[in-house]
């Protein structure tokens, strides 16, 4: 099981024993008819939507835009959210009152900022956890560090840059320290890895399994304007010496080359930055989802979960025996029931 999945089975959040549990403001409101939850493995932002929920004297639900509300929200018993109301869309009609809203998990104010003036803008030999803790802290956020987790790795030297969100650039950082950066349920930006477990799940993708999903059909796509033939980084050091590396695509042959600059002042090695250039690229070709019916895997009993694996064999659309990660859940709720999009990239990529 993939080590992100331990700080969220913590069930940091007092959960409801109920399939869906939503607390505004410390108050439970009726679960909504149109609703959707998204979590991601290598982003730090979960979020939140729901749609035309009815206003009246009788619901309880008060909103003030700006206000930024605090929204806790459990399912299937597991807390799964602590954040903020960002986004009001109130609606009057003739006959009704309603009211949509979404938000951000707390961790939002990483990407949603950049680094405030107070900080320093390089960072000399300094590990991940110490640059992570000073810009995180002065957001008024908390980082945590996965079991088992190293962010002692020192850069020689990390420079934000003006164009980089804080998150933007520790993330970066992040990759190349070979983790991820994500965030809890309780919304702190959290410094993992895809520790690649057994996977929970195989699915065959034949007409029988589209039957039993509930669609009409299952497609996929392959977009290799995203690939190129060859990737060639180059560093300039302080001597101006140029450095250059050079790696051919592992998924297509063509004579397409993308030139990369990289700032390797941060200690990391060129061959290990136009690799990892690649395995984004990658990432980017598969764009391929899976509308489970159900927002709990059968055989566990337990919700799906972001960073959890699958095996997917369907010969038809090119999956044969394949192991994907996944990468991002929405968990949506319907006039139709509910769904869990599962939305998968190839393991490999997060090796």
């Amino acid at each position: 099981m993939p080590t992100v999945a331990r700080i969220r089975n913590e069930k940091l959040l007092n959960a409801d024993n109920e399939r869906l549990s939503i607390r505004v403001d410390g108050k439970k409101i009726l679960p909504p008819q149109d609703f959707t939850f998204t979590e991601y493995f290598d982003a730090c932002s979960s979020s939140f939507e729901i749609g035309n929920y009815p206003i009246s004297e009788t619901s309880g639900l008060s909103l003030t835009p700006g206000a930024l509300e605090k929204v806790q929200i459990s399912i299937i018993g597991e807390g799964v959210f602590s954040g903020n109301v960002e986004i009001l869309s109130p609606s009057i009609t003739q006959s009704s009152k309603s009211i949509s809203f979404s938000g951000r998990s707390s961790a939002r104010l990483l990407e949603k900022s950049a680094l405030p003036e107070s900080v320093k803008r390089e960072f000399p030999n300094m590990s991940l956890k110490t640059i992570c803790n000073i810009v995180c802290s002065s957001l008024n956020l908390d980082i945590s560090v996965d079991t088992g987790i190293d962010a002692s790795f020192k850069f020689k030297r990390a420079t934000y840059k003006d164009d980089e969100s804080a998150y933007s650039f520790l993330s970066r950082l992040c990759k190349e320290a070979g983790f991820v950066l994500t965030d809890t349920t309780d919304g702190r930006p959290f410094i993992t890895k895809s520790s690649i477990g057994n996977p929970v799940a195989k699915f065959e993708l034949d007409d029988q399994f589209i039957k039993f999903l509930g669609v009409d059909s299952i497609s996929t796509t392959y977009d290799t304007t995203k690939l190129f033939g060859t990737y060639t980084g180059k560093t300039q050091t302080p001597k101006s010496t140029l450095n250059k590396s050079t790696a051919k695509s592992s998924v297509i042959i063509e004579p397409s080359v993308i030139f990369l600059n990289f700032d390797d002042s941060t200690g990391g090695t060129l061959k290990s930055m136009v690799a990892t250039a690649e395995k984004k690229a990658i990432r980017e070709f598969f764009d391929n989802f899976i509308p489970y019916p159900s927002w709990e895997n059968p055989e566990s009993g337990e919700r799906w979960k972001a960073g959890q694996t699958i095996v997917i064999n369907a010969k038809d659309v090119y999956f044969e025996n394949k192991e994907v990660l996944i990468t991002k859940i929405e968990f949506k709720k319907g006039a139709n029931g509910e769904v869990a999009l599962l939305y998968f990239k190839p393991v490999e990529t997060y090796e």
